[in-house]
């Protein structure tokens, strides 16, 4: 089984190599890839059955799908921007901890980033304030003045925009002028966004280490398929708490909207259980994201799934510009799409491009 499964990714790192980072409808057999479901690819390539599962596995956690609702074209476009522009993409680097997508946390969160950017902006207190909270844009619209965005607390005006949102918010504004058909191209229709719902349970201790444990696991069955050890660091010589991560998605995060909250606890610490013994059915606190709750990532996660079909037909125009409004966001990002390297690529990349055009 594990050599099946290095043959698959070696697969997917040498086809993916054809796949234009920037461009990946340009790729040679874009169309033939395109028409293909990512399962579809699996069932012919894998020798083993236990392999297909395991794979999957990874899928619902990188893209919180199923491999049949995935374009084989986007997958291998995924692989291929996890890389840079001196290293190539490779599938390893989207699952591994080591190096890779999985590699480093925030020690105060990922929202300090976001945090650090208001206060440095000038923060979001006032009526003068640079940031709105709790403001949000109902119809951008263009004109001489430039872009004006509508809003509860009144319409905002600039000579040029960027507009950052997951791909499901961008198709409820309105952003066309009247008649631009190929603006309406850029925005309709929006690929969906992933399902996925992250669980954390924390203990007084990471017991796993003692019997020799990472704390890592993917599994073939069950609601949750991949699970992290995400301890705080040591602090003062000592390890204070543990914490382990699942993830649910694709059909299991479907499935987990229709459980109570009893059982969805219940299922999720007993597959802990299954993989590092019985004192993860009881940790001191119990976290959950539900990102399919999530009003304002157009009720998904972690990034949108292409559908076969859709890159070939409107990726091309997806990230072009509109006139004086730009778009940015991890979707529009070239190399670690669907990640947050990947959104500050891309509003580096608007940032210039709009800096050039004045």
């Amino acid at each position: 089984m594990l050599p099946d499964l290095a043959w698959l990714s070696l697969q997917l790192n040498r086809l993916s190599r054809q796949v234009p980072v920037d461009a990946p409808w340009r790729a040679r057999r874009a169309k033939y890839w395109d028409n293909m479901t990512l399962a579809e690819w699996l069932r012919r390539n894998a020798r083993n059955p236990l392999s297909i599962r395991l794979a999957a596995a990874s899928f619902e956690a990188i893209w919180g799908a199923e491999a049949r609702d995935i374009s084989f074209l986007y997958a291998l476009h995924y692989v291929a921007c996890a890389g840079d522009e001196k290293h190539k993409g490779t599938f390893e680097r989207l699952i591994n901890d080591r190096n890779a997508a999985q590699d480093s946390r925030f020690a105060q969160g990922s929202q300090g980033i976001a945090l650090a950017m208001a206060a440095e902006l000038g923060g979001t207190q006032g009526p003068d304030a640079p940031i709105r909270l709790n403001c949000p844009v109902q119809r951008v619209e263009q004109n001489a003045c430039g872009v004006q965005f509508h809003t509860a607390q009144g319409v905002f005006t600039a000579p040029v925009a960027v507009v950052a949102v997951p791909p499901p918010m961008r198709a409820r504004l309105d952003l066309l002028p009247v008649g631009d058909a190929a603006a309406a191209l850029a925005v309709q229709p929006c690929p969906p966004m992933g399902a996925i719902v992250k669980c954390v349970a924390i203990y007084d201790r990471p017991f796993w280490r003692d019997k020799g444990l990472n704390g890592q696991a993917v599994l073939d069955h069950g609601i949750i398929k991949t699970i992290f050890d995400i301890s705080p660091p040591v602090a003062d010589g000592e390890q204070k708490q543990g914490a382990l991560l699942g993830f649910i998605g694709g059909d299991g995060a479907r499935q987990w909207k229709h459980m109570s909250a009893a059982a969805q606890r219940e299922q999720t610490l007993a597959a802990f259980a299954r993989c590092f013994g019985a004192e993860a059915m009881t940790p001191v606190e119990w976290i959950v994201q539900d990102w399919t709750t999530d009003v304002w990532t157009g009720g998904g996660g972690p990034t949108v799934v292409a559908p076969p079909g859709w890159i070939t037909s409107h990726g091309a125009a997806y990230a072009q510009p509109q006139g004086a409004i730009h778009f940015a966001g991890t979707e529009c990002a070239g190399y670690w799409t669907g990640y947050m390297e990947g959104a500050v690529r891309s509003g580096e990349r608007a940032a210039k491009a709009i800096l050039e055009s004045i």
